[in-house]
């Protein structure tokens, strides 16, 4: 990846646990490495060298960090950190679930703590609960996370052959001054007449759709019967096309809209982000004069995940990553849709979305979006992992949005911005009523690509995510060599409904 101009980035965008005997009686002692803690010149000396990384476009993960290193990261984490483990002899890849080894695990995470509140009872001269060091303990995944600065549970983790990884949680050279909500403000630029057609019903279609092809596939299919999640900052109660009239009109077809949360006490937010990339995904072809969903007949699952687009907290991180868990196993949902993300490596969201692509879920993340003065900043994290398919936003010139990122990990793109005014991007639902409002970023590119596999899979339910993808990239517009920055380049909706009726 290729960063620009670092400083001034701006993205936008139970089971009951069962403590019987042990097969694995005690853990190995681990080789405790030294570290001192509050080294202010060694935290500097990280800060430093993360950013030339990110500058140089070095790809790089946390463990490419000394050990003494990664403390200071984890001491600039605020002492939040997350673990991933394995069990003795096993590979550094995610362990699936895997009934036969159930026990196993559960032994692995009850003596790991055990060990390290006996550790911390020793260091503090006091008896140490492990709710006193312990932010969450995943009973799905094998991570478990920190919230410590000791300098010996983190040394004691270190030295373990049971981690998989460790890396801070908090995005560690964070900077409030530079970051936006603009995410989540509502577009109040009206919305040109010429950027969508009105319908018999009243209904709007965004202009934006027809370089994909989509209004012409309606007439054959909508997305019914196919479930998409859409994990982001939550969707606005207030929004009734999203809810009361959700299965209205033309999309009355018995469909459902489900929402939750992982983060925070509710699914509903002030945030207009979420409602936005739900209702490019599936808002309702009715008469309220609406603009209309890609996949106005499918199902939606939304969950709320984060405060915003840009995932830099330790919470954000970890619903994002119980967002895909839930996801993962919600049988209704095909396809999963985040327009959200962040510019550092993360084990953790790999981890999430290694365990969803495993369960048979399609996933759509964005490619990054940020000011115009960042726009050369390469793939964000989860996009740029391959277990998703990284979408950005292109003009009607197919060159790549005045503010949306690009590169070699990026595999298809939406037209969503006018080539002539950048200010004219795809029209979509508001928070609170009918009135359009424009939806831009490699977020709106993201959700209109969702929204387009949807309608692909609704043809064939049955078929799998493989044969969807094929078939997407292969009446994409670069079936044969993809591009360096735009991947398989625009989607084609009816190129891909024909083929899918083929099978």
């Amino acid at each position: 990846m290729k960063f620009k101009h670092l400083p001034l980035f701006l993205i936008l965008f139970s089971c009951g646990k069962e403590h019987s005997e042990s097969t694995v009686t005690s853990l190995k002692r681990p080789s405790i490495p030294k570290l001192e803690a509050n080294n202010v010149e060694v935290q500097h000396e990280v800060e430093q060298k993360i950013t030339r990384w990110l500058n140089d476009g070095h790809s790089w993960k946390w463990s490419d960090l000394k050990q003494d290193e990664l403390f200071a990261a984890i001491e600039l984490s605020q002492g939040e950190f997350a673990v991933g483990l394995k069990l003795r002899g096993e590979t550094d890849s995610l362990p699936f679930q895997d009934l036969s080894k159930r026990k196993e695990w559960e032994n692995l995470r009850e003596n790991l703590l055990k060990s390290l509140e006996d550790t911390l009872t020793v260091e503090m001269g006091r008896e140490v609960r492990r709710d006193e060091f312990v932010l969450e303990v995943d009973l799905h995944l094998p991570i478990i996370s920190f919230h410590s600065k000791s300098p010996a549970l983190v040394a004691w983790l270190m030295g373990s052959e049971n981690i998989r990884y460790i890396e801070p949680l908090n995005d560690i050279m964070e900077d409030n001054s530079n970051r936006t909500d603009s995410g989540c403000t509502p577009n109040y630029d009206v919305v040109q007449a010429g950027d969508y057609t009105t319908t018999g019903t009243g209904a709007k279609i965004s202009w934006h759709w027809n370089y994909h092809n989509v209004p012409q596939v309606w007439g054959i299919r909508q997305g019914m019967g196919i479930g998409v999640g859409v994990i982001d900052a939550g969707v606005s109660s207030n929004q009734y096309l999203l809810f009361q009239q959700f299965n209205s009109g033309y999309s009355n077809v018995g469909r459902t809209h489900e929402t939750t949360y992982t983060i925070g006490s509710s699914a509903y937010t002030s945030c207009n982000h979420g409602n936005s990339m739900a209702g490019l995904i599936a808002a309702p072809w009715a008469s309220f004069g609406n603009p209309i969903g890609g996949a106005h007949k499918a199902n939606l699952y939304t969950v709320h995940a984060a405060n915003d687009v840009f995932l830099n907290s330790s919470e954000e991180k970890l619903a994002v990553k119980n967002a895909y868990v839930y996801l993962a196993n919600k049988s209704g949902v095909k396809i999963i849709s985040m327009s959200m993300g962040t510019p550092f490596y993360s084990s953790v969201l790999l981890d999430a979305v290694t365990y969803a692509n495993s369960m048979g879920k399609l996933l759509f993340a964005a490619a990054g979006t940020s000011t115009y003065f960042t726009s050369g900043l390469g793939v964000i994290y989860p996009a740029a992992f391959s277990e998703c398919q990284a979408i950005t936003g292109v003009n009607d010139q197919d060159q790549t949005c005045q503010v949306c990122h690009d590169g070699q990990e990026v595999d298809f793109t939406i037209v969503m911005e006018r080539s002539w005014d950048a200010n004219r991007k795809a029209v979509g639902i508001n928070q609170y009523n009918d009135w359009p409002q424009y939806i831009g970023g490699s977020s709106a590119a993201t959700a209109s690509a969702a929204a387009i596999a949807a309608i692909v899979w609704s043809v064939k339910p049955t078929l799998s995510k493989y044969q969807i993808l094929w078939i997407l990239r292969y009446t994409a517009q670069f079936p044969v060599i993809p591009d360096i920055e735009h991947g398989y380049g625009k989607l084609n909706a009816l190129s891909a409904v024909q083929l899918a009726q083929q099978y």
